[in-house]
Parts: C-alpha cells; sequence; structure tokens
C-alpha cells in the first residue's frame, strides 16, 4: 500500500511538472508576462490543483476515512458481543439467587438458623447461598467496569434502564433509611398514634435520631443490641426517647407502658451490605484473563470461605453472610429487618431479569415458556 501511495504521489508530481512546462511554454511563444486572466493559464493552475487535491484526498480516504470506519465496525460488533454475555450472565446469576431466595422465603430455610447443626447438605446449602449472592454482585461489578464499552441498539435508553435496575438492587441491599423508618411506623403503632398526623420531615429527623441513640446507647454499654441490656440501660432509653419524641407528640407515659416492645423494635437485626461492600465483594469475586472477566468457581469460593475469619476475603464474605446469618422467618417478632428486605430485594432482581429478557439481542437466556413462570414478587 506505501508503494501505491508513492507512485501516486511521483505520478502527481510528473503531471504537474508538465503543467508548469506548458505554462513556460505559452510564456515563450507568446513573448508576454504571464497573466492569471489568460485561459491557458487558468487551464494549467486548475489541472495542478485538481492534480494535487485528488493526492491529498487519496490520503485522507485510504489512511484516516476507511480505517476509522472499518475500527467503528469492529468496535460496535465487539461491544455487542460483549453485552450479550453480559446479559447471559447477569440474568442467569440474578435468576440463580432469586431462586434461593424465594426458597428461603417460602419453605422458612432451616438451615440458616444459628442452633441448626451445619454438615453436610445444610452446610452446603448455607454456603451456596451467600455464593449465590456474592456471585451476582460480581456480574453487576463486571457490569458497570465494562460498560463503556457496551454496545446495545437504542442505547441511551436501554443502558440507563439496566444501570437503573442495578441502582435498585443496590439500594435494596443497602438502604437503611427503610428501617429507621420501619422502627418509627412500629413505635407509633404501639402506642396507638397516627404516622399521618405528623409531617414527613419530623418522622425522619425522628428515625434518624432514634438511630443515633441507639447507637450511642449500645457503644456506650457495649452491647451489640439494646435488648440485651439490663433495665436501667433500657429504662434510661426510654427517658431519651422520650425527650426525642417531644416535636411527634408521644409522651414518655406512653412510652413507658411499652418499653419492652419499643426495646425490641430499636433492637432490630439488620441485613445490610452497604454500596461499597457490594463493590467490593464483587471485585473479590472477580477474575480477569486479558480483556476477558469471569467470576471464581464455587471450589475458590469455598477456599476462602474455609479461612480464618481475620484473612482479606473471609472478611468480605463475612460482610455478605449478613444478609443470611440466623436469619430465622418463623420467628413470632418483627425484631429483623431482613424478613422485611428480602421481598424488596427479589423484586429488585425481578426487575432487571424482566429487562434483559426484553432486550432482544442475542439468544434468550431463558424461554419464553420458563421466564413466564418467573414470579414478579414473594409474599
Amino acid at each position: 500500500m506505501k508503494t501505491s501511495r508513492m507512485k501516486l504521489a511521483a505520478d502527481s508530481l510528473e503531471y504537474l511538472h508538465g503543467q508548469i512546462d506548458s505554462l513556460n511554454k505559452v510564456a515563450e511563444n507568446h513573448k508576454v508576462t504571464l497573466k492569471l486572466n489568460e485561459v491557458s493559464v487558468q487551464t494549467a493552475l486548475i489541472a495542478a490543483t485538481t492534480a494535487l487535491t485528488t493526492l491529498f484526498l487519496g490520503f485522507l480516504i485510504k489512511d484516516y476515512l476507511i480505517p476509522l470506519i472499518v475500527e467503528n465496525r469492529v468496535k460496535r460488533k465487539k461491544g455487542q458481543e460483549l453485552f450479550i454475555k453480559s446479559k447471559r450472565n447477569l440474568f442467569s446469576s440474578a435468576n440463580s439467587f432469586n431462586h434461593r431466595l424465594k426458597e428461603i422465603f417460602q419453605t422458612r430455610s432451616h438451615y440458616l438458623w444459628q442452633q441448626t447443626p451445619l454438615i453436610g447438605f445444610y452446610d452446603y446449602k448455607y454456603r451456596s447461598t451467600v455464593f449465590r449472592l456474592c456471585t451476582l454482585l460480581g456480574w453487576i461489578r463486571i457490569y458497570r467496569i465494562q460498560e463503556p464499552n457496551i454496545v446495545i441498539k437504542k442505547k441511551a435508553k436501554t443502558s440507563h434502564q439496566i444501570i437503573e435496575r442495578i441502582r435498585a438492587i443496590e439500594s435494596s441491599l443497602a438502604d437503611g433509611q427503610r428501617v429507621e423508618m420501619y422502627v418509627v411506623k412500629a413505635i407509633f403503632q404501639h402506642v396507638s398514634k397516627d404516622t399521618n398526623a405528623v409531617p414527613q420531615v419530623d418522622l425522619e429527623n425522628f428515625a434518624v435520631e432514634i438511630d443515633h441513640l441507639v447507637h450511642a446507647t449500645c457503644s456506650m454499654k457495649n452491647i451489640l443490641r439494646l435488648n440485651q441490656g439490663d433495665n436501667a440501660t433500657k429504662d434510661n432509653f426510654i427517658e431519651d426517647l422520650s425527650k426525642l419524641a417531644q416535636p411527634v407528640n408521644i409522651a414518655l407515659t406512653e412510652l413507658q407502658t411499652v418499653k419492652d416492645k419499643i426495646v425490641d423494635e430499636v433492637s432490630v437485626k439488620l441485613g445490610l451490605i452497604y454500596r461499597d461492600w457490594q463493590d467490593a465483594i464483587g471485585d473479590l469475586m472477580l477474575l480477569k484473563n486479558g480483556e476477558e472477566y469471569q467470576t471464581i468457581s464455587y471450589k475458590t469460593f469455598e477456599t476462602y470461605w474455609d479461612q480464618a475469619n481475620t484473612t482479606l476475603e473471609k472478611k468480605w464474605l463475612k460482610r455478605a453472610e449478613v444478609m443470611f446469618d440466623n436469619l430465622n422467618l418463623t420467628a413470632n417478632t418483627k425484631s429483623d429487618s431482613r424478613i422485611e428486605q428480602i421481598p424488596l430485594i427479589y423484586s429488585s432482581i425481578y426487575e432487571l431479569q424482566k429487562t434483559l429478557y426484553d432486550i432482544k439481542i442475542g439468544s434468550d437466556p431463558i424461554s419464553k415458556a420458563n421466564f413466564e413462570k418467573i414470579s414478579a414478587t414473594i409474599k
């Protein structure tokens, strides 16, 4: 290609020299000074300009435009192939985890209970439950990393929808505000008052102040949850709570009447996995080979799981485990926020599955008949 370009340049220069010679002959024959308004001069200049323009355009098209077009086509093709792979793996990991969530919620799986001996099949079920959550977080992390290179038809709208679904999942795993408001509503219910009679901003402020008070009390008394404290600790807490409750019109005497119930409510067990934790768990699950990403195998996961709690790998797996540790859905109590959280997680994951399924690029990740069997919610 380089030789042909050099030949083209040489030919063009030779042609240009010929035009200059023609001009010289015109000048010699007519014995006059060249003037630009002479037809022969204009013809020669036009021919020379045309030759140079043709040469320049040839270089531009061959060396820039054509390679750029080819590069963009290759990039689009790779971007679509990348999306097809991401779509398949995201859907598969979401489907696997949601299947387990549905099983847990509907069968009240006792292998999550603290008193259940984790041996044999029960041990596998417990570990694989955490593994499925971590794998989903891994593929979500991969999608976020690769998103700039992913190409989808109607990209702006579709990409926005996928990211919104992912954000909803992240929120369902990490939403502490939902728990705070749950506690406020429970307190109002115990004292037989209506939250609708109080401005929303006052309820939200009350929720935050309760959370701070609970953490301060537990930290001062060196306990994990308030219901582990002695009677004096609980009484002092109720008195402090009554001061915070004045703007929402709840009196100390009302709180004292239902003290034990309120203490149980604020001792709610959390299963929150904060967003930065989700990213870190996702990173732990990654395997990168060149430009290719995968998640670790169950075998590698078990190797991490069997490490000491002080290792970096086990540290992040323990933070994922909070979602399931001693989760008892049959208990006659509402002191575990995860009981309410799991249906929210399930629904947000289903919305991601539906969005991915509706994007008709590549083969469907699951047959239509099987997709229609998937429940949008669990109750």
